[in-house]
This record gives C-alpha cells, sequence and structure tokens, in this order.
C-alpha cells in the first residue's frame, strides 16, 4: 500500500487485506487498521491477538521464575485509607505534542496537578490524588525540553518526570508496583511506542485507557475506556471495546478555551493596521509563547503581521517578507 502510486487503487487492495485477516492469512497493526478505515470487529480482533502476545511474556515470566505477581490485596490491606491516590500518567508524549499541550489545561484545571507531595509526586489536597508522570521518550530538542517543563510546572512536585523509555514492559510494570501506584492511565493506547504489554503484569489497581488513542487495547487487563457519546456511543461501540466505557458529559478531549487567542489576534492585527499601527500581534505572540506553542505558530503569527503590513503599504502581499498565499 506504500509504494502504489495511485491511491484511487487502493479500495481493492485493503478490502483483499480486509478479508485475508478475517481468513486468519494476515495481521495488521490496529493503528494501521484504523488508519485504512477498517471495520471495528477487524481492530478489535487485531487488537485482541496483540494483548494475546503480551499476556503470555507475562505468563512466561512467571513460570520462568523472573516475575513474582504484584500482590494488591496485601498491599490494599496496607494502605492507609486518607492517603491519595497515586496516578501515573504515562505517556511518549510529554514534548512540544498535541497531547502536551492538553495535559496542561488537563492538570491546571485539577486532574492531578497542585502542591508538592513529601514524594516526589504532585499532591491536590481538593480531590486526593498524586499525579505522576512517566515518559516513554525523552525531551530532546529544546522545544521538547521546554513544553516538557511547562507541563511539569502544572503537575508540581520536585521529581514529577520519570523517564522509562529504555525500560521494557515487564520493567515499566515493576517500576510502577515500587512506586505504589493505584491508577495507571495509558495516554498512548496502540500508537506510536505503545507499551500496553505493561498492563499484563497487572501492576496497578486499575488501568485505564484515555486521550491518545480513539479504539479499543484489545486487553482484558486494561479495565476502562474514556471516552464520550459522540467518539464511543454506548450502544454500539461497547461491543467492541475490550474495556468498560466511561463516558465523559460533553467530550473526552482535553481542550484549552484560551487557544482561542487566534481568532483574536487576527481581529487585533487588523484593527491596529486599521489605525496605522505597527506590532500588533507582539501580545498575541507572547500569549502564544506563555501557552507553549512552538516556533512554527509563532513564525505563522509574525508572518501574518507581516503581510497586513505589505498589505497596508500597498504591496499586494509579496512584500516585507509576507506571502500572498
Amino acid at each position: 500500500l506504500k509504494t502504489i502510486p495511485d491511491w484511487s487503487t487502493a479500495k481493492p487492495l485493503i478490502e483483499k487485506l480486509h478479508a485475508r485477516v478475517r481468513n486468519n492469512d494476515a495481521s495488521v497493526h490496529p493503528f494501521i487498521a484504523i488508519m485504512l478505515n477498517s471495520t471495528a470487529d477487524i481492530v478489535l480482533r487485531e487488537s485482541r491477538r496483540l494483548a494475546r502476545a503480551g499476556a503470555a511474556a507475562a505468563r512466561a515470566a512467571a513460570a520462568a521464575g523472573t516475575f513474582t505477581p504484584f500482590d494488591h490485596a496485601a498491599r490494599l490491606a496496607k494502605r492507609n485509607s486518607s492517603s491519595p491516590l497515586r496516578v501515573a500518567f504515562i505517556s511518549s508524549n510529554f514534548i512540544n505534542h498535541a497531547q502536551g499541550a492538553q495535559l496542561q489545561n488537563f492538570f491546571s484545571c485539577g486532574g492531578g496537578g497542585g502542591a508538592s507531595s513529601s514524594d516526589g509526586g504532585s499532591s491536590d489536597d481538593g480531590n486526593g490524588i498524586d499525579a505522576f508522570l512517566y515518559s516513554l521518550r525523552p525531551a530532546v530538542t529544546r522545544e521538547a525540553v521546554e513544553a516538557r517543563e511547562r507541563l511539569v510546572a502544572t503537575v508540581g512536585g520536585e521529581h514529577r518526570v520519570i523517564e522509562v523509555t529504555a525500560m521494557d514492559e515487564q520493567r515499566i510494570a515493576e517500576r510502577l508496583w515500587r512506586d505504589r501506584i493505584d491508577v495507571a492511565v495509558d495516554l498512548n493506547g496502540l500508537a506510536d511506542e505503545a507499551r500496553t504489554g505493561m498492563f499484563s503484569y497487572r501492576p496497578a489497581r486499575v488501568h485505564v485507557s484515555f486521550l491518545g488513542y480513539p479504539a479499543t487495547t484489545g486487553s482484558s487487563d486494561v479495565d476502562y475506556f474514556v471516552g464520550d457519546a459522540v467518539s464511543t456511543p454506548p450502544t454500539t461501540a461497547a461491543a467492541h471495546f475490550s474495556e468498560r466505557l466511561v463516558l465523559m458529559p460533553a467530550t473526552y478531549q482535553v481542550t484549552e478555551h484560551r487557544s482561542a487567542y487566534g481568532r483574536d489576534a487576527v481581529r487585533d492585527a487588523e484593527e491596529h493596521r486599521a489605525a496605522g499601527g505597527r506590532g500588533g500581534l507582539t501580545a498575541k505572540r507572547d500569549a502564544a509563547r506563555a501557552l507553549g506553542l512552538g516556533d512554527s505558530v509563532l513564525g505563522g503569527l509574525l508572518e501574518y503581521e507581516r503581510y497586513l503590513s505589505s498589505m497596508a503599504s500597498g504591496g499586494g502581499g509579496d512584500g516585507d517578507g509576507g506571502g500572498g498565499g
């Protein structure tokens, strides 16, 4: 499919692939299946195939004596009932990524952010949550590092990001257990850099799939999927999810109302230009930077300002570095 020159011929090839998958003559990664507009039964089927492989690895490790199943009952019996829930958020996108930007708002609005706890997580006395970020991808570029710093600032605590990039799924599960995590929230699902096999080791009492992946993980060890009535209508979607659906009242997407600054920037720039002024987008660029938006967005605002300058000077949109397109 990647090499065909004419995508108008792709449909029969995709249909052939679907038929082979149903006949157990071929397999396709669930994330690819979604992009190929596969039916929900194929996505669930292929997701369960991956989940079985993860479960088999956990069973093999236990049989070989390289993994000792975690005793949640014993831990729960010793747990202080007044202690906050320790919640792990696991993702490869704690960087300059759309998910990272969404999570800033999630934590700043009470999704686990707050004052520092004694052991490095964040504590919010209002909702009884200690949040920890387990990163599946290091922050390498300047933009990635800065985006992570902004996210971490909304969570609180001294050691809020735990790097687990180099760990395999069993080691990640063991780290979650060692950190006494109560709820593990997977933000990747079966998308890039997925590590859903870690849940086959049952490192936390509750496992949740949220935000980063629009379909089932196929794993009986992932307890809940957070969706909404539009993206996961319960009357039809439930049959195609191995998880129990948890429906948010409006949307499962974490949105940032302040991101509407873009519309205001256009309005402000036009008014400023009409008044013959300059630098109409400076404040908006500062606001964009404060919100953690990347250089590409900031550069776009600058180009728009230059374009308006060119138009105001009669340059037809081609001068002063602006573009008419």
